[in-house]
Parts: C-alpha cells; structure tokens; sequence
C-alpha cells in the first residue's frame, strides 16, 4: 500500500489519526519519563568500581586488598564455627553438617591461610534467604566457593562450601 493511498483511506477517519498521533506522543512522553535521571551517573560509577574489582582480583592477594573484618587476626577456633551455627539456626534453618578444615597456606604475598568450610542445612525457603543473608553480614567474612539451593517438596536444602582467610 502506498502512502498516498493510506492518506485516502485515513482521510475520512480524523478520530482514528487523531488516536493514532496521540499513542505515539505518549508512548515517547512515557519513556522519556521513565528514564532514571542519574543512569549515566550511576552507570559511570559501577563500570569504575568494577574496574577497580578487576584490578584487584588480578593482584597477588596481599592484605592490605581486604574490606576491614574480611580477614581473622590470628587463628580462627571454634568459636567462629559456633557463631555461624548461632547465625544459620536462628535464621530458621535446621544444620545437618558444619565443620571448619585445618587452615591451608595460600598463594599470596602476604602469609594468608585460608580455612576450608563446609555447611549443609534445610528448612524453609525464606529461612535460607536470611541465612543467606546473615553469611553476608558475618565476620570475618566467609567467601564462598560453592553454593547449591535444591528445592524439594516441603523443604530447600543449603550445600555451601567456602574460605575464611587468616593472617
């Protein structure tokens, strides 16, 4: 169909060219609204922190590269185990297995030992969200390796396993 012979046709129908413009205008008002206003802002701000990440992952691990409470002073001893049991069960989750390895030298310039860490619980969905989230908040922080959430019937099953590193 050609435009002038859409023209014909849409001349005797103001109403219908009338709805027609107004749709698109506000479909461009709309997403000219819907636009955060700071996205370049915070756009420029992720790519820099994800840079500065980047860099940091490639260096060779020296201490001085952690989040203040990342790391344990010390020798890390059952209390800390105790802790995350206290953190895991009273986010709702009923603990199957949680243990602490013997700490393990690592490859960094700093003299970190990193200790091998194991959980394995079960309950309700929600309560192993808050786990999730109480691990987040736990210090010295637990940096996880593996981290599998099965869902069954009347239950979700925890299998995590991760690192707590040491000076």
């Amino acid at each position: 169909m050609s435009l002038t012979n859409l023209l014909r046709l849409l001349a005797g129908k103001p109403l219908a060219v009338l709805a027609g413009v107004a749709i698109v205008v506000l479909s461009l008002v709309l997403l000219w609204l819907g636009r955060p206003t700071e996205a370049e802002t915070r756009l420029e701000t992720l790519e820099t922190r994800l840079q500065a990440l980047q860099r940091t992952a490639s260096l060779k691990g020296d201490v001085a590269y952690f989040g203040p409470g990342s790391v344990c002073a010390g020798k890390l001893n059952g209390v800390w185990q105790d802790q995350l049991g206290l953190a895991v069960s009273g986010a709702g989750l009923e603990i199957a297995d949680i243990s602490v390895g013997t700490a393990v030298a690592t490859n960094t310039k700093a003299p970190l030992m990193a200790h091998p860490v194991r959980l394995k619980a079960s309950g309700a969905y929600e309560a192993a969200v808050s786990t999730l989230e109480a691990i987040d908040r736990f210090r010295p922080v637990l940096y996880i390796d593996r981290l599998a959430l099965r869902n069954r019937t009347d239950r979700v099953e925890l299998e995590l396993e991760g690192r707590v590193f040491c000076k």
